[in-house]
């Protein structure tokens, strides 16, 4: 995990972690593809997805943690102070 969200930190249940972060993927899942689809080079600093999106850090942590997982998105570069440089991989291209 990129970041110690609420779901990392155990504040929402083992359960709930599942469908917190898939509901936050079906939610802005898409807002975060097309921010990586409009730069120039396809990927951006995750700091600037938070603003470019209005997400919460915690939220977006996971939702890129899971899209990562699921391919949509890659981690090309990481921060010491988690502003990480995602980039949309053709798998997330082809969810546009």
């Amino acid at each position: 995990t990129l970041f110690r969200s609420p779901v990392s930190r155990g504040v929402i249940g083992t359960k709930s972690q599942n469908e917190y972060v898939e509901r936050a993927v079906a939610a802005y899942g898409h807002k975060v593809l097309e921010t990586l689809e409009q730069s120039n080079d396809k990927s951006k600093p995750l700091f600037d997805i938070v603003d470019a999106t209005g997400m919460t850090i915690e939220v977006l942590s996971g939702v890129v943690d899971r899209m990562a997982k699921s391919g949509m998105v890659e981690i090309v570069r990481t921060d010491k102070y988690g502003n990480h440089n995602i980039k949309i991989t053709p798998v997330g291209e082809e969810m546009l």
